[in-house]
């Protein structure tokens, strides 16, 4: 996985979002969610030759070692990666450890770490801790943000910044009321079908970055097919991933698409600017008739309506859900 020469890879020229720490995160980050294991190592090397600064994985992607040993290997400081990774559902009862575990995984520094999911998962017994307060109980994930601020605060620098991931305005309200930092970020699927407008509005009225995962949606894809996307890609003569990609940058968001494809790595990092006009269709794109949807098919059931266990109005999302 090592680069052929002694001279470090450059950099694409990609913009960089200043979190309400003062730490800047690069606007587009490889993510290494889904990866073959076997050739996950060259890939992201091939990433970082490519440009890419941002790498995004997790505790359950189960490659924090490779993206340990890639950054190891790749011919640059530690100061030039801004590496992202997450808390387990099945660690929420042990932050501390969790946290020290990926650390050495991940050569001792990570400058993103977020609970992956607001629900917590009892590793003895998969059921799920509870998610409503009684009394003096507090729901779990407020429990869980309390151990990530104290192993934040006690890990000397070595975690740069903190965040969550899969919360919505219900889930932030409670957990706000209880936190003594806000989160830095809130990593959400997001995309022109579901771009989550209300939730990022508030979130940047609270100093809360929203970074996009499966901004593409994705194998097979609608987004792919969309006829204004595909027109306004015709017009810039670009990808439609690079117009939802310019999208998504010109409304603050970052975003995490994933490409073992070279090509493709590179037309991804590759930023092209749209007018005004082009981002006010694109962001009412989800109004049209049957397109307000998650295209992310991960840890939902479309029978029941939940998500990870817990139904949308636990979690507090309108994803569209439905019409799936």
């Amino acid at each position: 996985m090592s680069h052929p020469t002694s001279e470090a890879p450059k950099a694409a020229p990609v913009p960089y979002f200043t979190l309400n720490n003062g730490v800047k995160m690069p606007a587009v980050l490889m993510g290494c969610w889904q990866g073959d294991f076997e050739g996950e190592g060259k890939n992201l090397d091939l990433a970082i030759s490519n440009g890419y600064r941002g790498l995004d994985t997790a505790t359950q992607y189960k490659n924090e070692a490779i993206v340990g040993q890639v950054i190891a290997e790749s011919g640059l400081s530690r100061d030039q990666l801004f590496v992202t990774t997450k808390l387990a559902n099945s660690e929420h009862h042990d932050v501390a450890g969790a946290l020290s575990r990926s650390l050495e995984k991940l050569g001792g520094q990570i400058d993103l770490y977020l609970m992956h999911w607001p629900q917590g998962v009892d590793q003895s017994t998969g059921a799920l801790f509870s998610d409503q307060s009684s009394g003096n109980e507090l729901p779990d994930y407020v429990r869980t943000w309390k151990e990530m601020e104290k192993a934040y605060k006690a890990s000397n620098g070595k975690v740069r910044a903190i965040g969550v991931s899969n919360f919505s305005i219900k889930t932030f309200t409670e957990l706000l009321k209880h936190a003594e930092v806000v989160p830095a970020v809130n990593q959400i699927e997001g995309h022109p079908y579901l771009p989550e407008a209300e939730l990022v509005q508030w979130s940047n009225e609270r100093k809360i970055h929203t970074s996009l995962y499966s901004p593409l949606g994705q194998s097979n894809s609608p987004l792919l097919k969309d006829d204004l996307l595909n027109s306004i890609a015709a017009s810039h003569n670009a990808t439609v991933a690079q117009v939802i990609f310019a999208w998504a940058i010109a409304n603050g968001l970052s975003v995490n698409p994933r490409s073992t494809n070279p090509e493709r790595q590179v037309q991804n990092i590759t930023l092209i600017t749209l007018t005004d006009e082009e981002v006010k269709r694109i962001d009412t794109l989800h109004k049209e008739d049957g397109k307000h949807t998650r295209l992310c098919n991960v840890a939902w059931s479309k029978e029941n309506s939940t998500a990870g266990g817990w139904t949308l109005q636990q979690l507090g999302w309108d994803i569209g859900f439905e019409t799936a």
